[in-house]
């Protein structure tokens, strides 16, 4: 797929690469230095092109930046992830069959990834890995509590530890923004801390 990408590349073109928090597969405040260790197909599906690129950048004259992005949400996201899946229930009044809710998890919005994206495409000097992320971690569970209050709903309907952590549920992902602030000037805003964060969800 990568070597297919290149040969539509013009000479000296941006590529601007997709990478994933699920790269690191390990529990921390993660730099963009940190070990990956991904478990998944998908983290290793990753790091495989991403590595396929920045070989290959050099010798096919293009310039590369891999986003990795960390908790992603926000409109026109899956039905099945987390916070859709807990918006529906509780707009239901259904039950939502949920693991512990410690994780310690950074989640952006679309739209200030979307934002950066086309900042980026302003700019000449770029690294060749930057993670997306707001630097600050909310517990699952805490950020789940507080939804269903903004909702009106009960927080009963919110069934805790109904099911296991999958193995690599790791304790704590959350984006060291040190190299972000250095090219930026600021980090992203944590959204769902702000008094009206419904609206990034509904």
């Amino acid at each position: 797929m990568a070597h297919n990408i290149l040969n539509l590349i013009n000479e000296m073109g941006l590529i601007i690469f997709s990478g994933s928090v699920a790269q690191y597969g390990t529990s921390g405040y993660l730099k963009e230095s940190s070990e990956l260790k991904g478990y998944s197909c998908y983290a290793r599906a990753k790091t495989e092109v991403e590595k396929i690129f920045l070989s290959m950048r050099q010798s096919a004259g293009y310039q590369f930046l891999s986003l990795r992005i960390f908790g992603l949400y926000g409109h026109g996201e899956r039905a099945s992830r987390l916070l859709p899946y807990v918006v529906d229930c509780l707009s239901k009044n259904e039950e939502a069959l949920l693991s512990d809710g410690l994780q310690i998890r950074d989640f952006i919005n679309v739209d200030d990834v979307s934002y950066i994206i086309t900042e980026i495409l302003k700019m000449r000097e770029l690294p060749l890995i930057l993670n997306v992320g707001t630097g600050v971690g909310l517990q699952v569970r805490d950020l789940l509590l507080r939804l269903a209050k903004e909702m009106g709903k009960s927080t009963d309907l919110l069934l805790f530890n109904a099911r296991e952590r999958s193995a690599h549920d790791e304790d704590i992902l959350v984006a060291d923004t040190g190299l972000f602030k250095d090219v930026f000037g600021y980090s992203p805003p944590q959204r769902l801390i702000e008094t009206n964060f419904l609206q990034y969800l509904i």
